[in-house]
């Protein structure tokens, strides 16, 4: 009797706290969930391995889950309580619902789309690069804001990397700037050497999605900031389980954290740019 009731204790416990799901061995993982936790005094945390992740979840007012394998054991647990995504890269209209939202792993389009502005006043047609099964939902996003941007996208949808070289050497000579948003499945290491030393060669500025495309020459990158993205997890779900847990859903749509501008003035310097200083006050790095 007693190993049965001590055996409950870790479920009672987590009586009306939030409960943040995460795979902890995963590095990136671990600082977006320290952020949110921040936000979220007295929150629990659990793998989504947990044989007893149902019975966690259960009395939770607001569940944070911090990269897609939690996301899924959320969605497969939780019924009629906010689910708060961060960490989730390709986020679709699949992944949403009444009750879960969150902020996805990927740079706000808008910001992203401003900072292209920011950094090459001039341009006006930018080329993008994706596959639709992974950033299709995002590139939508983006659609939406280019106008207010003065720019016009020019999409090239494909389906591998074979396709991509292709769509990348039909812009050419068309696009003011090439953009490639996030997708390390699709833009393995050859293949950005490759669309890199296109962009070199071509004198196009070329705005990757890791800090490291800067490092390798590309004009500029917008990379994900986990602690931020963390931090925005924790404080929408903060203000969910403030609410009366009738209020508590509908959740409001997605949002997108601004990430990190890095930007390479070697690079500039041989395409003949010369990046506005209030381009260069945003950056969280410069090559110089």
């Amino acid at each position: 009797m007693l190993s049965a009731v001590a055996a409950l204790l870790p479920v009672l416990a987590l009586a009306g706290a939030p409960v943040v799901v995460l795979e902890s061995g995963v590095a990136p993982y671990r600082i977006a969930a320290q952020a949110a936790e921040k936000q979220l005094p007295g929150a629990i945390e659990v793998s989504p391995d947990d044989p007893a992740l149902a019975a966690k979840l259960k009395d939770a007012p607001v569940v944070v889950a911090v990269g897609r394998p939690s996301l899924k054991a959320a969605r497969a647990h939780v019924s009629a309580k906010p689910v708060i995504f961060c960490m989730v890269l390709g986020v679709t209209r699949v992944d949403l619902s009444g009750m879960v939202t969150g902020i996805p792993l990927e740079p706000s389009p808008n910001e992203l789309l401003h900072r292209i502005r920011t950094v090459v006043p001039n341009a006006k047609n930018v080329g993008v690069v994706y596959d639709p099964h992974q950033s299709g939902y995002y590139i939508e996003r983006a659609k939406t804001s280019a106008g207010a941007e003065g720019l016009t996208l020019y999409v090239a949808p494909v389906k591998d990397g074979a396709a991509a070289r292709d769509a990348v050497d039909a812009m050419l000579g068309k696009v003011d700037a090439l953009w490639l948003p996030p997708d390390v499945k699709l833009f393995t290491r050859e293949l950005s050497t490759y669309i890199l030393a296109k962009a070199s060669e071509n004198r196009l500025p070329l705005f990757g999605f890791l800090e490291t495309y800067t490092d390798d020459g590309a004009l500029a990158a917008v990379s994900s900031n986990y602690a931020d993205a963390g931090d925005r997890a924790g404080k929408l779900a903060a203000q969910l389980a403030a609410k009366p847990e009738g209020e508590r859903l509908p959740v409001p749509p997605p949002s997108y954290a601004p990430g990190d501008l890095s930007i390479n003035l070697r690079t500039a310097r041989a395409l003949g740019i010369d990046v506005p200083q209030v381009a260069l006050a945003g950056a969280v790095k410069v090559v110089r």
